[in-house]
């Protein structure tokens, strides 16, 4: 499977650029649990401090398909949780 190198555009603070090669790697792979729990975490932005209503919904999508592909996933069982209770 394509490799995509994620975290680069997370760690310059490049949102955009990171949620659109999330994205593209879905495209790829749209069962892919690491990648849909990534970009729940990239829309979510808890750096930032904060969710635009159509980002955390989104996010709340991507993380739940991340659970439901490979229930395994605590990082996205966290996340989804902190996204539920704002």
């Amino acid at each position: 499977g394509a490799v995509f190198h994620l975290p680069a555009n997370e760690r310059t603070g490049n949102y955009a650029g990171a949620v659109e090669i999330h994205k593209r790697g879905l495209e790829a792979q749209p069962e892919n649990p690491e990648l849909l729990n990534s970009l729940g975490s990239v829309l979510f932005q808890p750096a930032l401090g904060i969710v635009l209503a159509k980002q955390g919904q989104e996010a709340i999508s991507h993380l739940r398909k991340a659970i439901e592909t490979e229930p395994n996933q605590p990082a996205a069982y966290d996340q989804l949780a902190r996204l539920q209770i704002q």
